[in-house]
């Protein structure tokens, strides 16, 4: 026969593995939802920073032999130049530049 006392203290110990056991499943639970939130931010900054999507807003791609043109020292004047938009291409030459 088993006494009282020990029956409390297995008791006891069943009850602190419940807790421990139940704060676990919700710490995993609180991480998972941490990093879909991490991961769902990311995706919205990729899409917000895919160049289609900054071509809709009004914004263009001009290159120069396959290079994005950053600056106007990249270009002289007969140069050929290619500008993306959202609906095609623009084949230009550079006929004049001006600094602001």
């Amino acid at each position: 026969m088993v006494d009282k006392n020990t029956t409390k203290i297995i008791y006891d110990n069943l009850q602190k593995i419940q807790y421990f056991s139940n704060k676990l499943k919700n710490s995993n639970l609180l991480y998972i939802q941490k990093q879909n939130l991490i991961i769902d931010n990311i995706e919205n900054k990729l899409t917000l920073l895919n160049p289609k999507n900054i071509l809709k807003r009004g914004y263009s791609i001009t290159t120069l032999n396959g290079k994005t043109l950053k600056n106007i020292n990249e270009i002289n004047e007969n140069d050929e130049l290619i500008t993306e938009l959202l609906s095609g291409f623009v084949r230009s030459k550079v006929e004049e530049k001006y600094k602001k």
